[in-house]
């Protein structure tokens, strides 16, 4: 089965060269790895260019002319892969990595071994953040450890959850069912869309507890809420924006008019206990909210906008 690679960078030239240096290193090298620039205005390509990224005939690097954000990225990366007629892509973040050579081997051959039941596949790493390996950059199923989500696993997997997209996995036949990433979400929950529609379409969804993939941490608050701990992440205002509207946009089809004002609510209140700018927020949830019933979708906030 031949194999792609997809990672979308915006002015972290220093953090991507790490990325494609560890990617390079793979006992299981990509056919071709995609470099997807989105209008990057740190020197990017220059960069890339004095630290000889350029000198391995397997990777492409697309300059994207226009800030397209992280999901436009993903798609942009994961058609041209699509069109260029590879079985298996994996898609990456530019401030993630393999954290050994065989990250993507042990991925890999998961996903060789798994087609055969379902063709359907998005199969993923298991992000960490640390050198250690144990720690869980994101959490799984309120799991924060290596050691944890080994244990539940079953055959080295652990089915049904994963943290897309970081080292993440996905067949040539999934696409052909569910399309690309929405594009037009912007930035936030483009993962999670793209994870929720390959759900509904009976896709093979787990985590390949051996392959490690590394990640920083997410800056996450734990609060209580109905007798369970959840983590809550604290965003500027415009961020916030589309956060709201893209899972209000993807609540109401999935799952109803009500459970898309139920969650809002539950956002609304996380907001208010952990952010510390939550009157700042306010205003643009309300928005982002009203946007995500109607449909509006695109890029609507400018980055830092407040108001």
């Amino acid at each position: 089965m031949s194999f792609a690679g997809v990672v979308v960078t915006y002015n972290r030239k220093e953090e991507l060269v790490k990325n494609i240096n560890a990617v390079l290193d793979q006992k299981k090298p990509f056919d071709c790895f995609y470099i997807i620039d989105n209008c990057s205005t740190d020197g990017t390509y220059d960069f890339l260019e004095e630290n000889g990224v350029f000198n391995h005939k397997n990777i492409k690097f697309i300059k994207l002319y226009d800030n397209i954000g992280g999901a436009g990225g993903f798609y942009t990366g994961l058609k041209k892969a699509y069109d260029d007629g590879y079985d298996y892509i994996c898609l990456m973040d530019d401030d993630g990595r393999p954290i050994n050579q065989d990250t993507f081997s042990i991925l890999y051959e998961a996903a060789v071994k798994i087609h055969n039941e379902n063709e359907k596949l998005m199969i993923n790493s298991l992000v960490v953040c640390e050198e250690s390996c144990n720690e869980l950059s994101f959490g799984i199923g309120g799991m924060k450890t290596r050691s944890e989500i080994v244990e539940a696993s079953t055959d080295g997997q652990y089915w049904g959850l994963i943290n897309p997209f970081n080292g993440t996995l996905i067949s040539r036949e999934l696409i052909d069912e569910i399309g690309f990433v929405n594009k037009e979400f912007f930035i936030r929950g483009d993962e999670v869309d793209f994870q929720s529609r390959a759900t509904k379409a009976g896709a093979y969804i787990s985590t390949v507890v051996d392959s490690i993939y590394y990640h920083p941490s997410a800056d996450l608050t734990p609060m209580r809420w109905r007798g369970e701990t959840v983590y809550v992440g604290v965003c500027p205002p415009w961020k916030g924006y589309y956060l709201v509207r893209n899972y209000t946009y993807r609540i109401k089809r999935d799952s109803g008019y009500i459970a898309a004002v139920k969650e809002f609510i539950f956002q609304v209140y996380l907001t208010f206990k952990c952010n510390p700018k939550w009157k700042d927020c306010m205003w643009l949830m309300f928005k982002g909210f009203l946007d995500g019933m109607n449909g509006r979708l695109g890029k609507r906030i400018k980055p830092g906008q407040k108001k």
